[in-house]
């Protein structure tokens, strides 16, 4: 099992997602899910940046974008995450706030 994710993001709308406004509820997510908070410093820089490496686990990963989708309910964006395995790896596209397309290689 993997615990490292390159998480990509891509604003499909050119609007980044201001992750800072929501940052408490993140935080809550995080600590609710049992994951260290120093994971949130990486999601907002992988959603300024376009990229950065999380110390979690790539289903968690995905699992935990859809929860920040729901928080951003105008959001536009898609994310890759790449886990240390070629079957780890996965994409998500949101629009308006829903996932409209996700692609879980260990599903199939």
């Amino acid at each position: 099992m993997s615990f490292f994710t390159e998480l990509q993001v891509r604003h499909t709308d050119f609007d980044e997602l201001d992750l800072p406004s929501q940052k408490n509820k993140i935080l809550e997510i995080l600590a609710n899910d049992g994951i260290h908070e120093d994971v949130y410093t990486s999601l907002v820089t992988a959603f300024s940046e376009g990229k950065e490496g999380l110390n979690i686990d790539p289903i968690y990963c995905l699992e935990l974008i859809e929860k920040i989708a729901e928080l951003f309910p105008s959001s536009n964006f898609e994310c890759r995450g790449l886990g240390e395995e070629y079957f780890y790896t996965w994409i998500i596209c949101v629009e308006n706030g829903n996932v409209i397309f996700k692609n879980q290689p260990w599903e199939s």
